[in-house]
């Protein structure tokens, strides 16, 4: 049975789910500060032009999936970064389909196309 997957934007509270996401995601490996500490997470949460979308699942609200749009002031454009899907969800084009989702909503908020930076 496929499971319900919800479109969010997370939280400052939704660090430790983080933390764990990315944990598990890469075994521990992960070299990247937004995903192993928690005040450059909390900092990147907590800038609003920034959007960490994440997929949830369950009745606890599972994190399955995750992905950091980090927005450049300078330059106008967004960063796609920390994309991660929970390894029990994988094979269901999660990764994608909140990429999609989360590009949709952010030009539904900004009224124009995004420009993304590679």
């Amino acid at each position: 049975m496929e499971a319900d997957f919800f479109f969010d934007r997370a939280s400052p509270a939704d660090i430790p789910l983080l933390l764990n996401l990315y944990d598990r995601v890469y075994l521990g490996r992960y070299t990247m500060a937004l995903g192993t500490d928690s005040h450059v997470m909390r900092r990147l949460l907590e800038d609003s032009l920034n959007a960490w979308f994440v997929f949830r699942t369950g009745p606890h609200g599972q994190l399955a999936a995750a992905a950091l749009f980090e927005y450049d002031l300078r330059s106008d454009l967004y960063k796609l970064e920390g994309v991660a899907v929970n390894p029990e969800m994988r094979q269901r084009r999660l990764a994608h389909r909140l990429i999609d989702e989360g590009i949709r909503h952010l030009q539904t908020i900004r009224g124009k196309p995004l420009s993304f930076l590679s």
